[in-house]
Formats: C-alpha cells, sequence, structure tokens
C-alpha cells in the first residue's frame, strides 16, 4: 500500500508541476519557437509592434482628378531615407517631368498609442520604369528606426506575410496574408511599363497601401506593396479581392545599392 502511495504522490505532483509551467491563466505567449534552433516566429500583433515606428504616412500635395495623393514609405536608415513607390507621390505611374515635383509631408507613429510625429520629405530618386522612388526626411535633428532587412533567405510561396499600410489615407493600419506566386510578369497599372520577377501575395491593398512594407514572421522586410489587381475592368460577377503585386528584398537591395543615392543596405 505504501508503494503504491508513493506512486500516486509522484503522480500528482508531476501533473503539479505541468500545470504551474503552462497552465497559467495568466500566461501570454510572445512567440512561437520554429524550427531554426535560436530562431523566433512572431505573431502578427508583434511583427506590427516592431516596424510601426519604421513606418510613414506619405502624403502628397499633387493633385490628379481633385483629390490629394497618399501612400505608404519604409524607413531603410537612421538618417532618414525612405523607399516608396511612385504611385505614393504622383497617384500612378505615368512618366512625369521632374522638375514639377509636389510637396510632400508625413507622418511617422512613435509610440503603440498611435502618436505620431509629423515630417517633411524630399525626393532624392524616382525610377518610373521600376515604379519606384527614394525620399529623405529633412529633419535633421531626429533618429529614426530603420526596419530589419531579411537578408538571410528568399521570399518562397506560402510564406506568411504583414503589412503596416496608409490605406484610405486613414492612418497606418495592419494587414497579412501569404505570398501566392513567384516571377509573376506585370504591366503596372493604366500603362505599358512592364515588370517583371514581381512576387504575388494575397493581401488586401487599398488606395495608400503602395510603398506598405511586407515583413514575415520574423519581422523582417521581404517585400514592398507595388501594384494590386485592377477590379475596374473585371465583370462584378467575377470580381477579383486581395491580389497585390510587390518587389522582393533582392530586387529592392539591388535598386538602392546600384544607385548613387548616398547610402547602401544590406551590404
Amino acid at each position: 500500500m505504501k508503494k503504491y502511495l508513493k506512486i500516486l504522490t509522484a503522480f500528482l505532483l508531476l501533473i503539479s508541476v505541468f500545470c504551474l509551467a503552462g497552465c497559467n491563466p495568466k500566461a501570454k505567449v510572445q512567440y512561437i519557437s520554429s524550427s531554426k534552433e535560436g530562431d523566433a516566429v512572431y505573431v502578427a500583433e508583434m511583427i506590427c509592434e516592431k516596424n510601426l515606428s519604421s513606418t510613414v504616412s506619405i502624403y502628397s500635395s499633387y493633385s490628379e482628378n481633385g483629390e490629394n495623393v497618399y501612400g505608404t514609405g519604409i524607413i531603410l536608415t537612421e538618417n532618414g531615407y525612405v523607399l516608396t513607390t511612385v504611385y505614393s507621390i504622383f497617384g500612378s505611374y505615368t512618366e512625369r517631368e521632374i522638375s514639377a515635383l509636389p510637396i510632400l509631408s508625413g507622418n511617422i507613429v512613435v509610440s503603440n498609442n498611435g502618436s505620431f510625429v509629423k515630417v517633411n520629405l524630399a525626393v532624392v530618386n524616382i525610377d518610373f520604369k521600376s515604379g519606384l522612388a527614394i525620399l529623405k526626411i529633412t529633419d535633421n535633428d531626429k533618429v529614426f528606426v530603420p526596419v530589419t532587412l531579411e537578408t538571410e533567405n528568399l521570399p518562397v510561396v506560402g510564406e506568411y506575410t504583414a503589412s503596416l499600410v496608409n490605406a484610405k489615407a486613414m492612418g497606418i493600419s495592419a494587414v497579412e496574408g501569404y505570398i501566392s506566386k513567384l516571377y509573376v510578369t506585370r504591366n503596372l497599372s493604366d500603362t505599358e511599363i512592364t515588370v517583371n520577377n514581381l512576387m504575388q501575395v494575397d493581401i488586401r491593398a487599398n488606395e495608400g497601401s503602395f510603398g506598405g512594407g511586407l515583413f514575415n514572421n520574423k519581422g523582417r522586410l521581404t517585400g514592398i506593396i507595388l501594384d494590386r489587381q485592377n477590379t475596374a475592368n473585371t465583370s462584378s460577377l467575377d470580381p477579383i479581392y486581395n491580389i497585390t503585386y510587390a518587389y522582393d528584398i533582392e530586387r529592392i537591395i539591388d535598386y538602392i545599392n546600384t544607385g548613387n543615392y548616398g547610402f547602401k543596405i544590406g551590404a
């Protein structure tokens, strides 16, 4: 009998240890361990929190059809270089005279409660062929938080992604989805400009989402939203939702480091 009591006591003690370790209702899961030792896979909330201060809401004075233009940008360096798209400046990808640049401003979220600082933006480069643009925050008295680049692995089909975007000019909001296809060739919206090797991403993109960063489950930048499927020419019986096109991190690094913009990334 004593032998059985000892076994029962040991069993109950073991259950108590497990409950203390994993059954505490107050415990909060911070991340899920990945298959790689020492790595961490973050949940969407942590991905957004990590990159909120590295995302800029862009507002342009350029007016087309009486409406101002807006978009999203990604901070690349501590001294305020920002990557965005031509669409976020002009509202389209049609080439224009560089001498007629609009006045740009931006908002950067500086805390998790949604407060922000307003900054002035100057155009450093506009590339109508790729649809990408580089801006510079001219407030030199501030130090900014750059994104972390994913330089170890290229994106793959089925990979999870989250993005922070200035959708409908309502400030930064979060969306999420998956990479659905690679090496896509596409004409930029309403143009004959053809771009190759785009990622197709099943993620929602509204007006203002262009220039938003795509972040993997480690919170690292893997791409930038460039374009979306236009539903205007689609039958109402067969609408298209959540088809977005993006450059991957390899193309972004190549675009920046082969130009003469005063900084390099990922090197």
